[in-house]
């Protein structure tokens, strides 16, 4: 790619900064404006302070913006340092840090972008400040660095954050903090200003506790009128598989009899009489409990699972139940043979989100025909995942098979093709491609336009184009 000039070379700076001071043009204004903060040298912010102040009030704040984003991008430590400094020495650091709001974004995007490093001392100047952001990106980062103090662990499982509590309860439990329910349950909840965890990170700080359990202590969470009983029985069952895996196929075969049971009898000893009316409560509940228990089992062998454990998976993959069907398609993508395919094809058909991305990627993964039947379903997420699952693989008679989709009438699926064909045919294949393109009685002007810019641009306008192109496709 041809070398941008470094700024400041006299001439572009000052035509750059001309632009961006005076340019009557406002798309042209911003382009000389993103210019100067993309490529700007600390020089080219100190002429930036020197410039006469524009008229445009507007413009010289922009300005103003620009020169700070220079010397973040060019030391973006010592730029935070001296924004703490100032929000520590302010008379009101929430009304001064409300108006550094934008400091802090750009500041804090250089740092992860450049992966600085930052002193614990830096980290937990952070954790004081008002920006619930700010405060996850400090935690995080001593969390990663194992530089998080308990002192400092048990302070944030108060904050106000969901994340940042989130990420203080891992800490613990990575360091042998103790279960406690009811404090887990208050950190869940957070503070009475506070905003609540998911549940799915609530599950996820159990399951970090529970494994590091010693499978004896886990074994005893495992109770059927426990709510968590079954994240208990989920992480035994992925954590030590090896010892557990048979009980796991037997539960799923008999309808978690043993679970049931041992739990009746565990309420027997610990309440007497008054066992019977707690397990008569919980009677009206039982299949919801009991489904919740299916949902874990099919989460285990999903994971761990083997050839023969296919049978569960085609008895639940129909079960409209989301978690339950979810984890039964990952099984039965997994476990199944090629006789599975259609009905996974069925279910991406009839799904959404999740299920219908594991649906796709199973009835591929066992069925030869799989990927043709999805290009030509007429659903636009499913040639989407289609098109994703054959950026990585070697399939024959590609362009002959996409070929179609540079013909259909949605120009989001046209271009979606294209990227995929960009990067598995070689220069001299695409070019082939063009001409039997622009060949046919009829053609999509988009299509040319984009196989033109990736044959025939520039080398730096090329892979730009390429790029795009890609970006099509999501992420």
């Amino acid at each position: 790619m041809d070398a941008i000039p470094a700024l400041p070379n006299p001439d572009l700076f000052e035509a750059t900064l001309q632009a961006a001071l005076s340019e009557e043009e406002t798309a042209v204004r911003w382009s000389a404006l993103e210019f100067l903060s993309n490529h700007g040298t600390r020089e080219a912010a100190e002429e930036i302070a020197n410039a006469e102040p524009t008229q445009n009030a507007e413009g010289q704040r922009r300005l103003s913006d620009v020169r700070f984003s220079i010397l973040a991008r060019e030391n973006p430590v010592q730029v935070l340092i001296q924004l703490l400094d100032a929000s520590e020495e302010a008379e009101r650091p929430i009304l001064d840090f409300a108006k550094n709001f934008h400091k802090y974004q750009t500041v804090i995007k250089e740092l992860r972008t450049q992966a600085a490093p930052l002193s614990p001392q830096a980290l937990a100047r952070m954790l004081r400040l008002v920006d619930p952001d700010v405060r996850e990106f400090a935690a995080s980062k001593l969390v990663q660095s194992d530089q998080l103090s308990p002192e400092q662990a048990a302070s944030l499982v108060r904050d106000e954050s969901p994340n940042v509590r989130a990420l203080a309860l891992e800490w613990l439990a990575s360091h042998g903090g103790p279960y406690d329910e009811k404090e887990i349950q208050k950190a869940i909840q957070g503070p009475e200003r506070g905003k609540a965890m998911s549940a799915e990170q609530g599950d996820h700080i159990r399951v970090e506790f529970f494994r590091r359990m010693p499978l004896a202590e886990l074994k005893i969470r495992i109770d059927w009128y426990d709510v968590n009983g079954p994240l208990a029985y989920m992480t035994a069952g992925l954590e030590h598989f090896e010892s557990e895996g048979a009980a796991v196929r037997k539960d799923l075969a008999d309808g978690f009899q043993a679970i049931h049971d041992a739990s009746a009898e565990r309420l027997a000893r610990d309440f007497g009489g008054d066992a019977k009316g707690i397990v008569a409560r919980f009677k009206e509940g039982g299949p919801f409990i009991r489904t919740q228990f299916i949902k874990a089992a099919l989460a285990i062998l999903a994971r761990m699972g083997e050839r023969p454990d296919a049978h569960f998976a085609r008895e639940f993959v129909t079960q409209q139940e989301g978690d339950v069907q979810k984890h039964a398609v990952a099984l039965l993508g997994r476990c199944g043979d090629p006789t599975d395919a259609e009905t996974l094809l069925t279910v991406a058909r009839g799904s959404r989100g999740e299920v219908k991305r594991l649906a796709v990627e199973g009835a591929l993964r066992l069925g030869q025909g799989s990927f043709d039947a999805l290009l030509t379903s007429g659903d636009h997420e499913l040639v989407t995942h289609a098109l994703r699952w054959a950026l990585d693989k070697d399939i024959a008679d590609l362009p002959k098979r996409l070929e179609p989709l540079l013909a259909h009438e949605d120009s989001t699926l046209r271009e979606k093709a294209l990227a995929v064909l960009s990067k598995k045919l070689r220069g001299e294949d695409m070019e082939r491609l063009l001409k039997a393109y622009v060949a046919k009685e009829s053609y999509y002007y988009n299509v040319v336009c984009w196989l033109d810019r990736i044959l025939y641009s520039p080398p730096p306008m090329r892979e730009f184009f390429r790029r795009e192109l890609a970006s099509k496709l999501g992420p």
